[in-house]
């Protein structure tokens, strides 16, 4: 039989302890050993974790232990103050305000006048293709003989009203229809100009005729503006001749079509230079702002990027 021990407490009495039993002496060993236990664990655990012991009593908006950060602030870095940005301008004018390098000046204004040439080059080009490009193709197509031949007024009308000017040889103006017309057919022979002119012998040749009562444009399209097409003075023109011979151009496609005036060499120049002239303005001033302005196009600016990259992919690998 081991020997029981009795406990006593400073408020206990007389009575309280005469009436304590040993299976009630026992159950109390088993509290006290119990709370002795408990406060032994709560002692080491403010040993091992003291900052979260004081985090469980003090207010937990308030952290009193919390280590100070020696990180930079990053927005401190980011926003530069007045005096880094006015060194990053330039220096200040007598009213306070950064002077522009003269080197910032002509790439603002050049690259002004080259967006303004590039929005004009693309208008030049649209208006181009209805008046230059498009006849010039039809003129070409129609293989219009490259030398004069011969021809003679056959017929010559005028007429007022668009019931009878269904067409004109002459019209100012392509897009607008003639309210008074200008009807003028000829007969042409294939046989040059120059030698019908000239004759054999200082006598004129008695010409054949191959094609005859056709009708007779001043152009190969028949119309245009002054001062370069003036129908007033075309009509006069061939209305004075009466049965004189004078040069003109047949078509070899359509060979009912003749012309007063026709140059392939030119028309070709017009043709080349409508189609390439308008691209490439708008090509190289595009172009120039491109590089200029975009951030991946200057070398420059691209090594940068580069290096950037590669700072990064080191980080991420170690």
């Amino acid at each position: 039989m081991f020997p029981i021990r009795r406990f006593y407490t400073p408020h206990s009495s007389k009575n309280e302890t005469s009436s304590l039993q040993p299976g009630s002496l026992s159950s109390g060993l088993g509290s006290r050993l119990g709370g002795l236990a408990g406060s032994t664990y709560e002692r080491v655990g403010e040993e091992h974790h003291p900052h979260a012991m004081q985090h469980h009593h003090h207010h937990p908006s308030i952290d009193h232990h919390r280590p100070l950060s020696t990180e930079p602030d990053e927005t401190d870095e980011d926003e530069p103050n007045a005096e880094q940005a006015a060194a990053a301008m330039g220096d200040l004018g007598p009213d306070g305000l950064p002077i522009v390098p003269l080197k910032e000046k002509v790439k603002f204004y050049t690259s002004l006048c080259f967006g303004t040439t590039a929005i004009l080059a693309v208008f030049a080009f649209l208006f181009l293709i209805p008046f230059i490009v498009d006849p010039a193709i039809s003129s070409l197509a129609a293989d219009f003989e490259q030398q004069p031949v011969t021809c003679v007024v056959s017929s010559f009308e005028t007429a007022i009203g668009l019931k009878n000017c269904t067409w004109s040889s002459c019209r100012e103006g392509c897009t607008t229809a003639a309210l008074k017309c200008t009807l003028i057919k000829v007969n042409y022979s294939r046989t040059p100009f120059d030698e019908a002119r000239q004759g054999r012998g200082g006598n004129s040749l008695q010409l054949d005729f191959n094609v005859t009562d056709t009708k007779f444009f001043v152009n190969t399209e028949g119309c245009g503006y002054p001062p370069k097409v003036n129908c007033s003075e075309f009509a006069r023109k061939y209305r004075l001749l009466g049965d004189a011979h004078f040069p003109c151009y047949f078509s070899r496609t359509y060979p009912e079509l003749v012309v007063a005036e026709y140059s392939w060499d030119k028309t070709v120049r017009n043709l080349v230079l409508a189609l390439v002239a308008p691209p490439v303005v708008f090509g190289i001033t595009v172009g120039t702002l491109i590089f200029w302005y975009c951030p991946g196009c200057s070398k420059e600016k691209a090594d940068e990027t580069g290096d950037g990259e590669e700072l990064q992919v080191e980080d991420e690998v170690y």
